[in-house]
């Protein structure tokens, strides 16, 4: 019998590669899992990162044929912006138009080339902050996955 592992890494990967697909050429930094340095970046899109601590939710379950699993989980993303103003309109509009763009990505293409059945944007947090360097704003959101494992290599 075959063994049979997770969609999980993968799944962030290719969200990962969606995401620097989407942002080519800009301004905007693509990160694997929380900001990490990036000191004077404004505008990122993180994968694997509530914000605070999380990367992902999982749960399994059988899948009624077979020797694979049905999985179901939330890969926790988040969104930044920061703005030197004082206004909190700008950069907050900045952050919702990244947000966007990420979940218009996946929009495109919900299997994520095929590695899941279906990925679509969950529920969302909007925090934020300020801080002697400006305004930051932190949109924090779900994306919820359905897949099967898959067949271990």
């Amino acid at each position: 019998m075959a063994g049979w592992s997770s969609t999980i890494p993968d799944t962030m990967a290719a969200l990962l590669s969606l995401w620097q697909a989407t942002f080519p050429g800009t301004d905007v930094l693509v990160v694997d899992g929380p900001p990490t340095g990036g000191d004077g970046q404004t505008k990122m899109a993180c994968v694997g990162y509530d914000g605070q601590d999380g990367a992902v939710h999982a749960e399994t379950a059988p899948a009624g044929y077979g020797d694979s699993n049905q999985e179901s989980y939330t890969v926790f993303c988040a969104v930044i912006a920061v703005d030197g103003g004082t206004e909190w309109g700008p950069v907050r509009d900045q952050a919702f138009s990244l947000y966007t763009d990420c979940v218009e990505a996946i929009g495109q293409d919900q299997t994520l080339g095929g590695t899941v059945l279906r990925a679509m944007p969950g529920s969302i947090a909007v925090n934020q902050s300020s801080s002697p360097s400006g305004l930051r704003v932190v949109i924090a959101f779900g994306v919820q996955v359905s897949a099967f494992t898959k067949e271990a290599d």
